[in-house]
Parts: structure tokens; sequence; C-alpha cells
């Protein structure tokens, strides 16, 4: 399915971190890895380690043959916009804008706090504010 006429924003990609919406930057290109993520040879967990982001180096360390070059290109869904700063080599440019959106929709899921955490800062809270009153 490759169609590089879509152009993504570093804020785009980062939105696809999840086991069911995974999506990876390589060499500038935006891969969508979600329904790969089981085949993968190489586990996936290196995958999960870099949804969302540029997976660039990791990939290039790894070594991947021929084959796996061209299966690829079955999975891309477009490129990073000309703003998200590419080097020379395919590689997004660590830059202040990639770092805080990565990190931002990264913990975004996890900073959510629910009902039963509530209660307990809540709990918490009461208890600490009573024995220092108490006494």
């Amino acid at each position: 399915m490759t169609d590089n006429t879509n152009i993504y924003t570093i804020e785009q990609v980062a939105r696809h971190h999840t086991r069911k919406d995974l999506w990876v930057i390589i060499h500038g290109k935006v891969y969508d890895l979600s329904s790969f993520l089981d085949r993968h040879p190489g586990g996936e967990e290196i995958l999960l380690q870099y949804a969302g982001e540029d997976g660039t180096l990791e990939y290039e360390k790894a070594g991947h043959p021929e084959e796996a070059q061209q299966l690829l290109q079955d999975f891309c869904v477009g490129c990073v916009t000309r703003e998200c700063v590419l080097e020379g080599d395919g590689l997004l440019k660590w830059t202040p804008e990639t770092s805080i959106w990565r990190k931002y929709y990264r913990t975004l899921d996890a900073t959510a706090l629910d009902s039963f955490h509530w209660l307990l800062l809540l709990v918490g809270i009461v208890s600490v504010l009573l024995i220092l009153f108490h006494f």
C-alpha cells in the first residue's frame, strides 16, 4: 500500500503509538506496521519501542535483508513534512519540537487517572492532613 503522496507531521505520527495503531518513521517515510506487529521476526518489543517515532537508526543497526526492505514498502502510508527537519541521511533531526510532541503523546494515556486512583490519592491526602492536625 505504497502511497507517498500523504504528508504527515511529527505530531500526527506521534499519535499512532499503540499496539493496534502503530506507525514508525524510517528515512523520512511513514509506515503503518500495526498489522505486521505479530509477524515481525525481531519481536514486537522493538516496534513498540519506536511506535510513533523515528526508528531509522535502529532499523539500520538491525541490518535488514533486501527482502525486508521490499516488504517494508507495502506498509508505507506517506512521508513526514519538510518542516520535520530531515538530515541528509533521512534521520529526523532532534529538535525541541519533535521531542516535546513525542513525550506528550507517549504520556497522554499514562497520565490519565481513573476513579480508583483519584480515590486513592484523596484518601492519602486526607490521611496526611489528619495526622498533621491531630497531633
